[in-house]
């Protein structure tokens, strides 16, 4: 039991330590890679930034007249607070000093981008790519803890780097009476902005008179026919296009935690 709880005290002072280092480089800016390749399948690449991004290239999603789009698990090196246990793959490298640590999320990157911005540093096997995939779509966030966090602060960051696709869509008026009638009294027990379901996660965006859920979907949804329901409601039902979609129109809230169960996708 003091064991945890001196481990806690630990990674507290590391996740304060962390946002810390954001706010010293608040203006996060882009540099060109010296060393520019286009991206494949394998290759774990570190984004030119600071404090740095780093990502596996899982496999190539969509491919275009002009540019392919890729998914990317997202890596950090913060093993202590990135790491949810025993199951958390960790990558260590023979020529590069340098351990890394799977987030329970991916990114969608366009080959420009990753041209530009980002460089090869290792590649590694389908064992390991399997493996940080499946972690990465089926691991749960944690509440409540540093670790939790920590991932939700690399969720932040990494959305301005995803690829440009979007999809508008607007919550019905009766949905949003819904919504206020059963939680607008309802307070968080941890504030967030930051949620996961199984195959996509979502930020919400607050504004003066009504808030948005940004949603980046499973690549597996593109080019499909699907439901979206909310409150068994139906907001959206066709074919997808885009591997972001932005839900408007939600009331004002102080908690959105019930979109993890109440938010349905039907292929």
């Amino acid at each position: 039991m003091k064991l945890n709880k001196t481990k806690g005290i630990s990674l507290k002072k590391e996740l304060k330590r962390f946002k810390k280092l954001l706010k010293e480089y608040r203006e996060e800016v882009l540099y060109e890679a010296e060393r520019k390749s286009f991206p494949k399948r394998g290759e774990i690449r570190k984004l030119c930034v600071i404090p740095p991004l780093y990502f596996l290239i899982s496999k190539e999603v969509a491919k275009g007249p002009s540019q392919k789009i890729y998914e990317a698990i997202v890596l950090s090196e913060e093993v202590a607070l990135g790491s949810l246990g025993a199951n958390t793959p960790i990558f260590v490298f023979k020529n590069v000093p340098l351990m890394l640590v799977s987030l329970p999320f991916w990114i969608y990157l366009t080959d420009e981008f990753l041209f530009d911005y980002s460089e090869v540093i290792a590649e590694v096997d389908e064992t390991s790519i399997e493996k940080a995939t499946i972690y990465a779509k089926n691991t749960p966030i944690p509440e409540g803890l540093p670790e939790g966090a920590y991932i939700r602060l690399e969720m932040e960051r990494v959305k301005a780097y995803a690829a440009k696709t979007e999809l508008k869509i607007e919550c019905p008026v009766e949905v949003r009476s819904i919504l206020e009638e059963e939680y607008a009294y309802q307070l968080a027990a941890v504030p967030k902005q930051v949620f996961k379901g199984k195959n996509w996660y979502g930020i919400v965006k607050k504004k003066e008179k009504e808030a948005a859920l940004v949603l980046y979907l499973s690549q597996e949804f593109i080019g499909k026919n699907l439901i979206i329901k909310l409150k068994g409601k139906v907001l959206f039902e066709g074919v997808v296009e885009s591997d972001k979609i932005i839900i408007e129109n939600l009331p004002l809230l102080s908690d959105y935690s019930f979109l993890e169960e109440e938010l349905e996708f039907q292929v």
